[in-house]
């Protein structure tokens, strides 16, 4: 929900989100819950400013993929992975959990 170099800038129902496999309010209400929190931490913590570091952007993408090798939308090329655009870098661009083990990774990822 967020990108590293963009400080304070959440965008939610995006790009390797659960928000092709999801209900779409359930998922923006993880999402929304999870920037609420983090927004409230901020304010008690006295912070105006955060930024995710590269790695847990690439972390993401680890778990992304991990994701992805359990089911056939890992192994088939289409537009899930951006396979029907030429010369593109092929991924999934969707994240595949449920939104429980999606909300367990959001706790974790919080208290770093």
């Amino acid at each position: 929900m967020m990108t590293s170099r963009f400080p304070n800038f959440c965008f939610t129902y995006g790009p390797q989100g659960p928000t092709a496999f999801s209900n779409g309010p359930s998922c923006v209400e993880l999402q929304g819950d999870w920037m609420v929190n983090l927004f409230k931490d901020m304010r008690e913590a006295g912070r105006t400013r955060v930024d995710p570091k590269e790695a847990e952007e690439k972390q993401w993408k680890v778990s992304v993929n991990e994701y992805a090798v359990k089911g056939v939308r890992g192994h088939t090329n289409s537009w899930y992975n951006g396979s029907n655009v030429s010369n593109a870098q092929v991924f999934l661009l969707k994240h595949l959990a449920d939104q429980s083990a999606l909300r367990r990774y959001l706790v974790n990822q919080s208290r770093h």
